[in-house]
């Protein structure tokens, strides 16, 4: 019989079998796609404001996984695309509004 401890994946202590239950994976997934959407959303027209939505979610998706005790790597980089998508729309949000209330001035 095999023993299913000693076939860990590396990201914790779950059974490689890919069809079993992980608890907080999706929660995970969710937050790293949330996290790439959010820094696509800084760089192009979509606008700082849907960033910055998307963003916080993925934060807290990333914090419930935490919670729920998922301990693989996608958890972290959700978290962190995440983070700075934040960071860098608030910026982009802020310099925008700058930027009106400059040619406003000068109107």
């Amino acid at each position: 019989m095999q023993n299913d401890m000693n076939n860990t994946n590396g990201g914790g202590n779950y059974p490689v079998n890919n069809n079993q239950y992980i608890p907080g994976r999706s929660q995970a997934i969710a937050s790293l796609v949330l996290g790439i959407l959010a820094v696509i959303c800084c760089f192009t027209k979509v606008g700082a404001f849907v960033g910055v939505i998307l963003g916080i979610i993925g934060i807290a998706m990333a914090k419930k996984s935490k919670r729920l005790g998922y301990v693989g790597g996608m958890r972290t980089a959700g978290f962190v695309f995440s983070l700075i998508a934040v960071i860098i729309c608030i910026i982009a949000f802020v310099a925008a509004l700058a930027a009106i209330g400059l040619i406003a001035s000068l109107v």
